[in-house]
């Protein structure tokens, strides 16, 4: 593995699952697993905590945010896991 390879999950977690902006033109699943995860779980910590440009939502919106934004900004997928996980979390 090389430094390129180390950065990209990095580079990449601003971009949308659909965006063909991706470096190296890439979209869906050939955006590396790991940028995908790191978006979902990112996007929903940022939402469920206090930041200083924004007061945290409740966790119930945080999850309806993911799935509205499931399949354009995230990965479906990793969407489901993800809620599931929290679920489980909380039982």
């Amino acid at each position: 593995m090389n430094l390129a390879d180390l950065l990209l999950p990095s580079l990449s977690v601003t971009l949308t699952i659909t965006t063909p902006l991706y470096p190296g033109g890439l979209a869906g699943d050939e955006i590396p697993l790991l940028s995908r995860i790191i978006t979902v779980v990112d996007s929903h910590d940022v939402m469920v905590h206090d930041r200083p440009y924004h007061k945290a939502m409740s966790r119930e919106a945080a999850e309806a945010e993911l799935r509205r934004c499931s399949g354009t900004q995230f990965d479906p997928n990793l969407v489901e896991v993800f809620l599931e996980v929290l679920k489980e979390e909380a039982s």
